[in-house]
């Protein structure tokens, strides 16, 4: 998949931390990796004893402070991969038992100075799959992951649902140097409980801040995304435009990005990062967060 990775359960990230490249945003952590190849065929297994908290851009909310929980046994994170690379289709499938990465909310205190909120991260249970291959001139990829989370039955407001996360792209590349990259983007939330419907004040906060980090506002989640690029100038400049939005109310983002590479050790890179949407929606409680960014990268 492009960029949106759903069997992705392992990557600890800084999301506040203003870079041009995604993956400039992960965080390190100790991990021991292994992997068996026969023939086609490769067996990987990882094994993660460190946990380290990812960083959310979660706006500030009145009264209420919220805490970074340190979870219990982050040593009894493993996962399992069997994957198949060479002739027409590349595949693969995972498990993992894994700390989620996305925290369920607990309320610590609560009084007159406000309410603190823990950010508490438990253990899910994930299979995955992926695939790829070509048909013609076209890239055919997709990528499916169900969670198990810690709240199978849906009713504790705190805590995010299990679900099914699905991604299904096609690319293609036109005259050379132009490349089209299209996904939809599909979420199934099971056991969805609507926080309007919760008569509690409090625990309807709860969960309706709990929803939006998670990103389950609803049973059923349709999305897109798209990423032309266009490379120039002998290769040396290119210009790319990702946007992904969630329908409904989970809004989008706008990134434009363009790299000039002005010899083979300096590159500069200038781009922008629009959110949009309303403030009960994935995207659009970042509209704050809106910026534009420019980098000079020397390689050595």
């Amino acid at each position: 998949a492009d960029k949106i990775n759903p069997t992705d359960q392992w990557s600890v990230r800084n999301l506040t931390f203003l870079a041009t490249d995604d993956e400039d945003q992960r965080l390190g952590a100790f991990a021991v990796n292994f992997a068996f190849n026969f023939g086609d065929y490769r067996f990987v297994g990882i094994f993660q004893p460190e946990w380290r908290s990812p960083i959310y851009p979660i706006p500030p909310i009145p009264g209420i402070t919220l805490i970074n929980l340190e979870p219990s046994s982050p040593y009894k994170q493993f996962g399992l991969k069997l994957d198949h690379t060479g002739g027409a289709l590349d595949a693969s499938l995972s498990f993992s038992n894994v700390i989620s990465r996305i925290p369920n909310l607990n309320v610590l205190s609560s009084g007159a100075q406000g309410t603190s909120i823990g950010l508490n991260y438990e253990f899910v249970q994930v299979i995955g799959g992926d695939f790829a291959l070509n048909l013609g001139d076209y890239g055919i990829r997709g990528e499916l992951a169900y969670t198990d989370s810690a709240d199978e039955s849906g009713l504790d407001p705190s805590k995010f649902n299990s679900e099914l996360f699905t991604v299904l792209g096609v690319d293609r590349t036109f005259i050379e140097s132009f490349n089209l990259n299209c996904q939809l983007l599909y979420k199934h939330v099971f056991n969805f409980q609507d926080p309007n419907l919760i008569s509690d004040s409090n625990q309807k906060l709860l969960a309706s801040q709990e929803n939006l980090i998670a990103n389950q506002i609803r049973s059923d989640l349709f999305g897109l995304s798209i990423r032309p690029s266009y490379k120039m100038l002998n290769d040396t400049l290119e210009v790319e435009v990702a946007y992904v939005q969630w329908f409904y109310e989970s809004g989008g983002l706008l990134r434009p990005k363009a790299t000039y590479a002005i010899n083979d050790h300096l590159k500069i890179i200038a781009g922008a990062e629009e959110y949009f949407g309303s403030a009960n929606s994935f995207f659009g409680r970042l509209t704050g967060l809106s910026s534009v960014f420019t980098e000079l990268r020397a390689n050595f």
